[in-house]
This record gives C-alpha cells, structure tokens and sequence, in this order.
C-alpha cells in the first residue's frame, strides 16, 4: 500500500496560477517530498542538522540527564549519504513530476485502472536538471521507478531477515528506508490508539521507555510481514492500553506509568510526579473515530469519506470540517477539542435526529443495514415488556451509548427527567407515544456529548450484571454480540461457547 501510495500521491492532479513550468515543477518536488519525508520516514530534513540517529543536541552520556533516545542505526547516512542531510532539491528531485506523470503514459502500476494515473518510465522531463539523491546517487532524470525497487528489496530483506545493523551502526539504503518507514508507521497507530506519539516533533523519543515500546511495536509489526493486525494486537495487550484509574489497581502513586504520554514530566520537580498518570492518557477520539462511533450507534448513515472539489453543497461538509477531518489542502483537519467544534457536534446531534449525510448506511455489527434507527425499535422492544418505565428506557440509551446502564441518584434522576420531560417512573404505557421518542431522541443527543463517549483512556468501569438492561433490539444483545466477536478473537485455537451471560471458554 505504501509503495503504491507514492505513485497514486503523484499522479493527484495539480495546478498552478501565474508561474512558469520551472517554478511549478520546483513547488511539486517540494510538496511531494515534503509529505514522503513526514509521512514514510518520520523525518524533516531542516530537523537533521540539529538531530539525527547517531547524535543529537539533546543527547547526554548519562542517562540521567539524557533526552535523546534514538533507535540503533545510521538511518540518515543511509538515506541522504550524509547523517546531517543534503539540500532538499537533491533529495526532492526523486520526485520529478514533469515527464513523469503522463495521462499518455506507457506504465499502469501493478494494472491499476489507468483512471488512477499513468507514468512514462523514461529519463525525459528533468527540466531543472538538478542531480537526485535518496539512498543512493539517482541516474540523470531520476523518478519514482527508481526509488520503488529499493522499498521492495528493503520491505522483503527486513521481514525475512531482520534489521541488519553493523557495528559502526551502518545500514543498508533499502533497509534504512523499510526501517524508518516500519517504524513511523508504528508510531503512527499507537498514536491514533493511545492519543499521543512515542517520539517529540523531531521524530525521536525522548526517553528510554518511549524508545523501548517503539521498537518493541516495529519489531512486531516487521516479523508479522507488516501486519496491522498484529501491530494492534501489540497495542491494545499492552500493559498502557486502558489502564485502570489508580484507585483500582492499588497504584501507590497517582502517576505510575513510565512518562511515554507526558515525556515532559520527568524533569518535575516533585519526584512524585515524574512519571505519568491515566490523565495524561485522556485523549478526544479522533474525527472519524468519534463521527463514526455515532452514526453507527443510532443506526445512521455515515458521511460521504471523498468530497469531489465540486460537490461542497452537501449537509455534512461544514460538520466534518468543524471535527477535524481532512477535506482538502487547505482544510486540512486537526485532532483535538475546541469551543467551535464543541458548538458544531452539539449543533448537529443534540436533538437526536437522524443524520442523513448521503454516506453508506449502518445497522447491527456483521448484519446488513438496518431499515430502522437503533432508537425507534429500542422503543418497540421496550413496548413489548411489560412494567417497562422511562427509566428503563433511559437506563437502556446510557448502556447503548456510554456502557454505563445505571442511574445513580436523585441529581442524575432530576437531571435525566429535565433532558427527557418526562419522571423516570412513569409507565411506557402511561407516556405519550411522541413526547417519550422526542425526550429518548434528546438523552441520547445528549450522551453524544458526553466525555465517557467522546474521550478515550479511562476504560469504563465494570458494571453489574444485574444492570444490563432488560430488553435489547435484536442484533445488539450480549449473545449477538458475542457470536459475532469470538470466532475474530478465538478462531479455531480455544473451546467457547456463547449465551446471554456472555463468552464462556471451555
């Protein structure tokens, strides 16, 4: 995927306005290089200078005061025949786009639709003249032909043979790319899991327990022949993933974890605080996470994922910008919490209402879509049993939506009755048929909003099996559920069998 991305990235139209096909040709080597520096080798080459793998300005022989934890190996030497680098129209000039991207192309990378781009293999086209360099001298006219070879021979030697290290700590051009590359891909999902990166803007850790579960993390992802699902495996076992508040693991401290959140803490000045805490863990879900969650909860349509650059008349596209997606260059999205992203979601989802954002529609995990929303037949579901309240009503949104199925005295009652208009004792039976849908719609716009379903770090705490709800609209029942999930985890290698108690292994 990432070989092909280098292609595909290439082959996006671009234009320019007012400026010669020089100066065009100078802004796509760098916009190109640029996102290959940031997006497959975790690397800046204005950063180089001050900070490579084998030194750094933050680097100190004592551990003690050391803020420099890079991983083993000449890297840069590899890739830029210098650790501190080489001018960037050198290392940009692998990127040559005039002559190279041709809609007349003779070459179709792998056989893909000619619609995705083509690409004329020849030397041709170097209007700047500009000698490239990227794990090796390229040849007069160089282009991507000549860089793919070595990610192909790198990917295949580190998988099958493992990082090849000597020891004045050189490395291979085509590993140092495969490596760098396995590396921040790593990086980049224990960021998206966990919220925060193991490394500083510079690309490098700052502490030994940071570079310590980077390299575990690539390690892993590598041997597996890069899978992700092994990478996420290595994730969500780890002993970080979800770890509960201190009050319920004994933790003598408040901050017990090594300081891979926060690597900032350690120089503290209360000894007490130098490690990290399940507060710095607390991240907002990011946009498509988040936007998905909900629609797929409530049974809506998600958005459209590609807006077309003439297609920004549709409901959702000043939703999704306000979020954080990425929609286009120049709205290039955020992860994090702001005021005007707070205003937006609860603008759209605080009544509750269907959102119909033309994407494709959702229903009960591994069954096709749903005809209805989730909410209509939780209500029918409920009709059905007989002595069902409000609350049970609310009891069964809070565990929908947050896991959280019980109501916990008078203040959340008052504050549950206020959002819903209705007293939680009241008989479903005894409730007027809209007013009851309207205030469900509002209590779960409201949870939307809420931090258990927005934030992630802090696990939900376990709740009483009493509590569960006692109806459950067909497809999303513990049973459902567990049918669903066990053969992914289990497969053929344990005995277990399902009920409405749950998973049992035999």
């Amino acid at each position: 995927m990432y070989r092909a991305d280098m292609f595909a990235r290439m082959a996006r139209p671009l234009s320019g306005a007012n400026i010669t096909q020089e100066e065009f040709e100078v802004n796509a080597r760098s916009n190109y290089g640029e996102i290959f520096e940031s997006s497959y080798l975790g690397r800046r080459s204005g950063c180089l200078e001050c900070h490579t793998s084998t030194e750094s300005v933050t680097y100190n022989a004592d551990p003690k005061y050391n803020h420099f934890w890079a991983l083993p190996g000449d890297f840069e030497g590899a890739i830029y025949g210098d650790p501190k680098g080489r001018p960037e129209e050198e290392v940009y000039a692998a990127f040559r786009w005039t002559g190279f991207v041709d809609d007349q192309g003779s070459v179709q990378p792998w056989g893909w639709s000619g619609s995705c781009g083509r690409f004329n293999p020849g030397t041709d086209g170097d209007i700047l003249g500009i000698p490239g360099y990227l794990g090796g001298a390229l040849p007069e006219g160089g282009q991507l032909f000549d860089i793919d070879p070595l990610f192909k021979t790198g990917f295949a030697t580190l998988a099958s043979e493992g990082l090849m290290v000597d020891g004045d700590l050189t490395v291979a051009p085509d590993q140092a790319l495969a490596y760098l590359t396995a590396v921040n891909i790593a990086n980049g999902v224990w960021k998206e899991m966990l919220g925060y990166p193991l490394t500083l803007a510079h690309s490098f850790p700052r502490n030994e327990k940071q570079r310590e579960i980077l390299g575990e993390l690539a390690d892993a992802f590598i041997s597996d022949e890069y899978s992700l699902r092994t990478l996420l495996v290595e994730i969500v076992t780890h002993p970080y993933f979800n770890q509960e508040a201190p009050d319920l693991c004994d933790a003598s401290t408040s901050y017990p974890m090594k300081p891979v959140f926060d690597p900032f803490s350690i120089t503290a000045a209360d000894p007490n605080m130098r490690g990290n805490g399940v507060g710095d863990r607390v991240q907002r879900y990011s946009a498509w996470v988040l936007i998905e969650s909900a629609m797929r909860a409530m049974w809506w349509e998600l958005p459209v994922q590609q807006i077309q650059d003439n297609e920004w008349n549709y409901p959702g596209v000043n939703f999704l910008r306000d979020q954080g997606v990425f929609l286009k260059d120049a709205i290039n999205g955020f992860n994090g919490v702001d005021f005007n992203g707070l205003l937006s979601w609860e603008n759209q989802l605080a009544a509750g209402s269907k959102q119909s954002m033309q994407g494709s529609c959702t229903g009960p995990l591994g069954q096709p879509c749903a005809q209805y929303e989730w909410i209509e037949l939780m209500l029918v579901e409920a009709s059905m049993v007989p002595g069902a309240t409000v609350g049970d009503i609310a009891a069964a949104i809070k565990d929908r939506l947050i896991t959280e199925p019980t109501i916990d005295g008078p203040a959340e009652i008052a504050a549950i009755e206020g959002v819903i208009g209705l007293p939680l004792d009241t008989p479903m039976s005894g409730a007027d048929t809209g007013q009851l849908e309207e205030g469900a719609r509002r209590f779960a716009g409201m949870l939307l909003s809420t931090p258990q379903f927005m934030l992630s770090g802090v696990p939900s705490r376990d709740q009483d099996p009493a509590a569960i709800p006692v109806f459950a609209v067909p497809g999303t029942d513990t049973e459902s559920l567990c049918n669903l999930h066990a053969p992914l985890l289990f497969g053929d290698k344990f005995a277990w069998s399902c009920s409405a108690d749950g998973l049992k292994l035999r």
